[in-house]
């Protein structure tokens, strides 16, 4: 995988283009949305500030995710 995402295949496979590339990856999918809000739970009971940083910073809005609701 480089900085843009997934690599395209030798098999001549294209890039996802609707993939994140944000700094934080965000959740493409609601069960990705549900294992990053229990990562931020877990997060906030521990007293973790950089993992509830990085938690609320992942569910924050997504240009690629609007895009493919947009369809």
């Amino acid at each position: 995988m480089d900085r843009l995402g997934p690599r395209t295949a030798q098999t001549g496979e294209s890039r996802q283009p609707d993939a994140c590339r944000c700094f934080f990856a965000h959740p493409q999918n609601d069960s990705q949305r549900a294992e990053i809000a229990s990562a931020l739970d877990a997060a906030r009971q521990a007293g973790d500030a950089v993992g509830t940083l990085v938690g609320l910073a992942q569910l924050g809005p997504c240009p690629a995710r609007a895009a493919k609701e947009a369809l």
